[in-house]
């Protein structure tokens, strides 16, 4: 399902869960849609790396439930080829290494296959790039061996931190800091900032009045429906929507292409730089125009894809 598409160019996620639906997917494409978009810097100057960003909204394909199989890499990988038009990374447990693999058996140099004609200089450069970045280790974990969002992967380390000989955790092991609440007690821990990671539609109507947070965090996709991000909002609970908060998920583009170098320091260098202008803008946005933080949020997306539609230039000679 793909959402917008310039010069081109596609980039999203995969969703393969039971119970997924098409609505579930529109949602992603959409807000891989505006994620793209924020990220663009509409007075940058032209360099060998920004129009090239700038062009490469969004969003993914749909796979069914019933389209995994043992290789799970293997539908990713045939749907890149078949549309032929959308750059796909990893998003759902798989390393990077198994997903390169499945993609040169098709033929593909990359997951990003798409996306490597806009490459200034050259393809090669660009995938070289990409495998410094995968080779960094942070605090003793490879980038190549463990992708996926914060939730997922502090989900992951804490499991292996405390997994017993079943292969659940183990609370025994847990430190003395450590406290184990009940399923679905994280909702309504008295905290100052609560961040909903890893699940989408974690929070609906009927439970969002246990929230007891100043602040509510979306750091995965669609964590909050609808109804709920309104109910938190006239209790004057201020929610940083998910297309701002994890708008860093986009950030192999910068490696890809050169904005940054490809280690950890230059990439938390521009994570957080970014993250704080956004957010910075989409307040004032919201407060000038007396919005709430996603509406800001939207109006400075729409505005940037505006530009990106009309100011992006023709599409570079295929590689």
């Amino acid at each position: 399902m793909i959402d917008t598409l310039l010069r081109g160019v596609a980039s999203g996620g995969v969703r393969m869960h039971p119970g997924c639906t098409e609505s579930d997917v529109a949602d992603l494409a959409r807000l891989m849609t505006l994620k793209e978009a924020l990220a663009h810097r509409p007075g940058m100057s032209t360099n060998r790396s920004a129009a090239p960003r700038a062009a490469s909204p969004t969003t993914p394909a749909t796979l069914r439930p019933g389209a995994c199989s043992s290789a799970t890499s293997r539908p990713c990988a045939r749907c890149s080829r078949t549309y032929g038009r959308q750059a796909r990374t990893s998003g759902f447990g798989l390393r990077q290494a198994d997903i390169d693999r499945a993609v040169r058996a098709l033929g593909l140099r990359s997951s990003i296959d798409a996306a490597l004609p806009h490459v200034l200089d050259g393809a090669e450069a660009g995938l070289a790039r990409l495998m410094r970045a995968f080779a960094a280790h942070v605090d003793g974990v490879g980038l190549g061996d463990l992708v996926g969002g914060y939730g997922v992967c502090e989900s992951v380390l804490a499991t292996l931190r405390h997994r017993g000989e079943d292969g659940r955790v183990d609370r025994n092991q847990l430190g003395p800091h450590d406290r184990a609440l009940p399923r679905g007690g994280w909702l309504d821990t008295d905290c100052d900032v609560l961040v909903t990671a890893a699940v989408s539609y974690a929070i609906d109507a009927t439970s969002a009045h246990r929230v007891r947070a100043r602040y509510l965090v979306e750091a995965a996709n669609a964590s909050l429906v609808p109804a709920a991000e309104q109910a938190l909002r006239e209790r004057g609970v201020l929610v940083v929507p998910d297309f701002v908060a994890n708008s860093a998920a986009n950030s192999w583009w910068w490696t890809l292409f050169g904005d940054i170098e490809p280690t950890p320091h230059a990439a938390f260098h521009r994570i957080r730089t970014t993250m704080r202008e956004l957010c910075a803008q989409m307040l004032t946005t919201a407060d000038r125009n007396g919005q709430g933080p996603r509406e800001g949020a939207t109006a400075m997306a729409r505005r940037n894809l505006a530009l990106m539609t009309n100011r992006i230039p023709p599409p570079a000679q295929a590689v």
